[in-house]
């Protein structure tokens, strides 16, 4: 199965390289044209296009409180870039790979947190729950340390997008002060739709090849130079 999925996440990055390479070959479309499709089919607060998905001011901002918490002497600029390169964009470059896996994924994950929401038991063909206690710098992840801060205690999240997959994850257990340093005890329902020990591995390639278009020209300036250069930037 493992070698299956990896074939195919690596199949996904095949067809990137190839889109980029051959982007001068698609109808040329006049700036009124494209700007109008834009407008009318893109989410509200976009900022950012990957490969055609949106990145929302919305979807950057909601980290904001965690990341400061853990850089508090950094600029709301600084944090803001560092969200969007450690988070957005790679969790962005990973959709992509695979969107019928990722399909699936989400699917699959939504049906073990609705029987739970409903104080039900996990189904046991679908994702299992798994109990974490420790800091982020482990297993769990920034962001399931993050979205666990900021959901009630005892409460299933919704379901949010990691690296190459979909989680959801419940606070069990935190110290009252609530530190950067802190453990905390969370369960979390995940299905990966890249290879865990794969995904990194991808998204550091594809980010070599993917197109990212800046929406809004104020955002422009937290995007690494590196990523503009390999990408194809609105005329």
């Amino acid at each position: 199965m493992t070698l299956s999925l990896k074939n195919t996440w690596l199949v996904g990055l095949g067809m990137l390289a190839l889109v980029a390479c051959k982007g001068e070959t698609k109808p040329v479309e006049s700036d009124t044209e494209t700007e109008t499709t834009q407008a009318q089919d893109l989410p509200e607060g976009t900022v950012l296009l990957v490969e055609g998905l949106p990145i929302t001011a919305e979807e950057v901002d909601r980290w904001l409180p965690i990341y400061s918490m853990l850089e508090p002497a950094k600029s709301e600029h600084a944090i803001r870039r560092y969200i969007i390169t450690n988070y957005n964009l790679p969790v962005t470059v990973g959709a992509v790979a695979d969107p019928e896996a990722r399909a699936r994924a989400r699917a699959r994950l939504q049906l073990t947190l609705d029987a739970l929401n409903r104080g039900e038991e996990a189904p046991i063909e679908g994702p299992q729950v798994q109990r974490i206690h420790d800091t982020f710098k482990s297993e769990m992840g920034l962001d399931r340390w993050g979205m666990a801060k900021m959901n009630p205690t005892g409460e299933w999240s919704e379901v949010f997008e990691t690296l190459g997959g979909f989680t959801a994850v419940r606070l069990v257990g935190a110290p009252d002060q609530w530190l950067p340093n802190s453990a905390i005890t969370v369960e979390h329902i995940t299905v990966d739709y890249i290879p865990a020990s794969d995904s990194r591995e991808f998204v550091t390639e594809a980010l070599k090849a993917v197109d990212i278009q800046v929406i809004d020209p104020e955002w422009e300036r937290y995007i690494p130079l590196l990523y503009l250069h390999n990408s194809k930037l609105p005329q």
